[in-house]
């Protein structure tokens, strides 16, 4: 049985991760900050064997350390950085909170860096060496075109978290290319959930409806690049 290590599992996209690997008979490590408050994680794994959960703070790095010490014998076949935030708002010229800044980059750039660190073993010892890390179309330089929505400004903090993503996941591919581990970063759409809001044209089931197909067909010739839900490839 595969294993798959998910970050930020405790609701919205994470938790639909969750949920699908599971049903298709992956063994999911499903971390999240507080387990004890993670009401509908933990009935999820009271219903499928196959969902152990994982108390983990991405933003504590010790913590990360530890959780790859105690995990030191298990292979993990797909290793899914899904943790992420958007920051406060409104993220626009002017209207910048440079201390929430710095923790947005922490959680989506940072602790992304220290995960694939701390786990490269685990995953080079897995069959599939995949390490997935869930970007957005909004990073993409080459697609941003237009002034962004108000009063939402350019929402700073997000968009240049996630463009960092990008450059991490490219470098990471070739840092990780010689231990036989692909790195591939995806854009699950906008989805309703905390981050993507109320009017988002995705719910969390249909994202992941189509975000499950597209990872299981990732492989090296994917390696250092950014794919949307659809598969198509979204330009740096």
């Amino acid at each position: 049985m595969p294993n798959i290590l998910i970050t930020g599992s405790s609701k919205g996209l994470g938790l639909e991760f969750v949920r699908g690997y599971a049903g298709a008979g992956w063994t999911v490590l499903a971390t999240c900050r507080n387990p004890g408050a993670a009401d509908d994680l933990n009935a999820l794994a009271k219903t499928w064997d196959p969902i152990r959960v994982y108390e983990l703070d991405v933003d504590d790095f010790g913590a990360i350390d530890v959780l790859a010490s105690n995990l030191k014998d298990t292979p993990i076949d797909i290793l899914l950085n899904n943790a992420g935030i958007k920051g406060p708002e409104p993220q626009g010229f002017g209207a910048i909170d440079y201390e929430a800044w710095a923790r947005v980059l922490h959680t989506n750039v940072f602790a992304v860096a220290k995960m694939c660190e701390a786990f490269a073993g685990h995953v080079a010892a897995g069959e599939r060496k995949l390490i997935v890390n869930v970007s957005s179309g909004l990073s993409s330089i080459a697609n941003k075109t237009t002034a962004g929505r108000r009063p939402l400004g350019e929402v700073y903090m997000y968009r240049t978290s996630k463009t960092a993503l990008n450059m991490l996941t490219r470098c990471l591919s070739f840092d990780l290319k010689d231990r036989g581990i692909s790195v591939v970063g995806i854009g699950p759409g906008w989805v309703r959930t905390a981050l993507g809001g109320p009017k988002a044209k995705f719910s969390t089931e249909e994202s992941i409806a189509n975000c499950l197909p597209l990872i299981d067909n990732l492989g090296p010739d994917h390696s250092g690049k950014l794919y949307l839900f659809d598969g198509s490839e979204i330009p740096w």
